[in-house]
C-alpha cells in the first residue's frame, strides 16, 4: 500500500514521509527474514534445495540491482565473468542468491566512492564469487569477529550505517551447508574483498531458464474492459488489491472463498481470475479445479488464472 500511495499525487514533503515508511518496511523485512534464516540454522532446520544455479546470470542480476544506487553514490560498477564459470550447476539458486546480494549490498553499504567489482570464475572446479570495494575497510584484528552473529566490526558502524550483524554470518552458514564457504581479505581505509567459493557440479547440457525472453505486450486498449475475478478472503487483501488493479486501470469484482468463486464464474464471461489458496468453505485449489474440469466437460474457452 505504501508503493501505492507513492504514486498518487503526493506533494515533496509527503513523498519523503512514504518513502521513509517504505525503507522502513524493507529493513523490517529483512531483520524478520535473517533472524528467521538464524533459527533455522540453529536448530538444524535449515535445509538446501537440489536445483539449478546460473551464477553469471546471479552475478547480472545483482549488479542491474545495485547500479542504479551505486551511481547515486558516485560508485563505479564493474562485473567479470569468466567463460568457465558460465553455464547451468547443480545446487540451491535461492541461497546462492541470497549470498550474493549480502555480499553485494555489503560492498554498496560501506564505500562511499571508487569502486565495487564482481568477479565470477571457476579454478579447479571450484565456483567462485569474489566482490572487491574500495569502501572504509576493516582493521586486522577485527576481521575474526565479522562472521559472528549479531556483530559488527566495530559499534560505531551500527549507528553510521546500520544493520544487524547477521547478513555475513548467514552467508558462511549457508555457503558451508553447500560444501563451500566465505572468506574475507581487508585493509582499513582501503577496501576489502569477499570471496565465496562453491564446489557445485555442472549440468552439461542444461540451458538457463532465467534469460530474459522477449515478450510481446499485449494490446487491450481500455483495461478497465477487462473483466477480472478476484478470489480472497482477507479484508485487508481485498482492499490492497483492488487498490493496486484499480492504479492500473482495472476494476475487479471480489468475491470472499471459493465457491463464491465458482459461482461467479457460472454466471459471467472473465479474462482472468486471481484465486487465493487459503480460504473457507472451499479453498483456492479446490475452487479452480472444479472451474477446470466443468470448462473440459463443456468444451469452453478457459481463462487465465493465478493463484
Amino acid at each position: 500500500m505504501g508503493r501505492v500511495l507513492a504514486k498518487e499525487g503526493l506533494t515533496d514533503r509527503q513523498q519523503g514521509q512514504v518513502e521513509v515508511i517504505l525503507q522502513s518496511g524493507e529493513m523490517l523485512h529483512g531483520l524478520l527474514n535473517d533472524l528467521l534464516d538464524v533459527s533455522k540454522i540453529e536448530a538444524g532446520k535449515l535445509t538446501i534445495e537440489e536445483g539449478e544455479v546460473d551464477l553469471a546470470e546471479v552475478a547480472r542480476s545483482s549488479l542491474a540491482t545495485l547500479s542504479l544506487m551505486a551511481a547515486e553514490k558516485d560508485v563505479t560498477v564493474t562485473l567479470e565473468i569468466a567463460p568457465e564459470a558460465e553455464g547451468i550447476f547443480r545446487g540451491d539458486p535461492t541461497r546462492v542468491r541470497q549470498i550474493v546480494n549480502n555480499l553485494v549490498s555489503n560492498a554498496l553499504k560501506f564505500t562511499s566512492q571508487g569502486e565495487i567489482a564482481l568477479k565470477v570464475s571457476r579454478p579447479e572446479g571450484e565456483l567462485r564469487f569474489a566482490v572487491r570495494d574500495t569502501g572504509i575497510g576493516i582493521s586486522a584484528d577485527k576481521i575474526g569477529d565479522l562472521f559472528q552473529k549479531f556483530t559488527q566490526a566495530d559499534p560505531s558502524i551500527t549507528r553510521r550505517f546500520g544493520g544487524t550483524g547477521l547478513g555475513l554470518a548467514i552467508s558462511r552458514e549457508l555457503a558451508r551447508l553447500m560444501g563451500g564457504d566465505v572468506s574475507v581479505e581487508s585493509q582499513e581505509g582501503i577496501g576489502s574483498t569477499f570471496t565465496v567459493k562453491l564446489p557445485l557440479a555442472r549440468l552439461e547440457g542444461a540451458r538457463s531458464t532465467l534469460a530474459v525472453a522477449e515478450v510481446e505486450e499485449a494490446e487491450f486498449g481500455d483495461p478497465g474492459a477487462l473483466r477480472i475475478l478476484v478470489a480472497e478472503d482477507n479484508p485487508v487483501n481485498q482492499i490492497v488489491i483492488q487498490t493496486i488493479l484499480q492504479q492500473a486501470g482495472l476494476n475487479p469484482v471480489v468475491v470472499n472463498d471459493g465457491q463464491e468463486a465458482v459461482n461467479a464464474w457460472r454466471e459471467s464471461d472473465w479474462d482472468l481470475i486471481l484465486m487465493d489458496a487459503q480460504m473457507p468453505v472451499m479453498d483456492g485449489l479446490t475452487a479452480t479445479r472444479a472451474i477446470r474440469q466443468e470448462e473440459a466437460r463443456q468444451g469452453g474457452h478457459a481463462p487465465p488464472s493465478s493463484p
